[in-house]
């Protein structure tokens, strides 16, 4: 009996000395070993004595049952794992957390890879990385090239968008005191993203990312170019500026009194060239100023917001036409000649007041002539019967 108990102790703490203790082998050996069935309750709590009694190790049990290793649906183990940071897991919560959660993980699995019984788990770890690392694009990618469903398309931007994000936030440097923000070049180069995926083709032996890195960057660069001026600049125009800044910051800091040359020898542009597109560079790009942008410590405030506006009013230009049209109709019912000397004399068509001679010259007649008639014309005009609808123009 004595005997016994010594072979039980053993497989006990040679199971105890081990990270991965599993339930389903020490039950078998310690049935084999004594010739019956043993309750599990029993083993779990001499384990429990031993380990409470135990320096050697810190693992904690529980009876969650586990079929990830089983070769058949009978075959259930409780397997645990005891990590550096004193943090005690089971395998079977670990293999059901969401992958991302899983290798957040700060477990150090080496002892756990020693163990024969861990290859699968092992396996399955690895399987694990390489979702989380490359989002299964070249499947995903496959499934939408044979179907062309949206769930596909809209799982391969939500996979990427670090891949957009990385570029917007490369480009961003670009859009200081411009009408469009970081959030509008996320929007564009998304756009570059659908395309790529609508127009990728797996059989070419091209890298998806590579592919789409091509097009989210023209879609954000263009878009910059587009919008993020006042006037409009060509983009093969606004990419040979961009080249010669860079040179111009490259040369300048070499040689400082021929940078000039030296910016042209390598941009394979002549000094003429050069200075045209300073020239618009200066006269389009560097003062001019988007209304749209924001300002102040809040930037809450636009700056078109701040601009009087020294506009014709529509409301009053409407008054005005009225008025106009009025004017003509009250003057239609005089005479020919006093409706023209009254036009002549107040400048009703041109804004040019003329005098009683000038009006004369036009008509020959004399000056007082012209003057008899005007006063004839005002008297008639200031009837009522004609200047009740001009009332309403007047302020009392």
């Amino acid at each position: 009996m004595r005997e016994i108990e010594e072979k039980i102790e053993k497989i006990v703490n040679k199971y105890i000395s081990r990270n991965l203790i599993n339930m389903h082998e020490i039950k078998n050996e310690i049935e084999m070993l004594i010739g019956h069935n043993v309750d599990i309750n029993l083993i779990e709590s001499y384990l429990n004595d031993k380990i409470d009694n135990s320096k050697q190790c810190d693992i904690k049990l529980n009876r969650n049952s586990y079929n990830a290793f089983a070769n058949t649906q009978n075959d259930k183990r409780d397997m645990y794992i005891k990590d550096d940071n004193e943090n005690n897991l089971s395998v079977y919560e670990m293999i059901n957390m969401d992958p991302e959660d899983l290798l957040n993980l700060d477990i150090n699995f080496n002892n756990l890879y020693t163990e024969e019984e861990s290859n699968q788990y092992k396996n399955r770890c690895e399987e694990f990385e390489s979702i989380h690392k490359y989002k299964d694009n070249k499947i995903i990618l496959g499934q939408y090239e044979k179907t062309k469903e949206n769930k596909f398309l809209n799982e391969l931007v939500q996979n990427n968008q670090k891949l957009v994000r990385k570029y917007a936030n490369i480009y961003s440097k670009y859009i200081d005191g411009k009408a469009i923000d970081y959030d509008d070049l996320i929007q564009v180069g998304n756009l570059g993203l659908i395309k790529a995926i609508e127009r990728f083709k797996s059989e070419k032996g091209t890298a998806f990312s590579t592919y789409a890195t091509l097009w989210i960057k023209q879609f954000i660069f263009k878009e910059i170019m587009d919008k993020g001026n006042t006037v409009r600049i060509p983009v093969h125009l606004s990419e040979l500026m961009l080249k010669i800044r860079k040179l111009e910051n490259k040369y300048y800091n070499i040689d400082s009194n021929n940078y000039i040359r030296l910016v042209c020898k390598e941009a394979r542009i002549s000094l003429e060239k050069y200075n045209e597109i300073k020239t618009v560079y200066s006269l389009f790009i560097e003062k001019m100023v988007h209304l749209d942008v924001p300002i102040g410590e809040d930037r809450d405030t636009d700056l078109k917001n701040l601009i009087v506006d020294i506009g014709v009013d529509v409301f009053d230009e409407v008054i005005k036409i009225d008025c106009r049209e009025k004017i003509d109709n009250i003057l239609g019912t005089l005479k020919p000649r006093e409706e023209a000397i009254i036009r002549l004399r107040f400048g009703i068509d041109d804004n040019i007041d003329r005098t009683l001679e000038q009006v004369g010259e036009i008509f020959h007649l004399t000056r007082e002539r012209i003057r008899q008639i005007e006063v004839k014309a005002l008297r008639k005009l200031r009837h009522h019967s004609r200047s009740k609808y001009l009332k309403d123009f007047f302020y009392t």
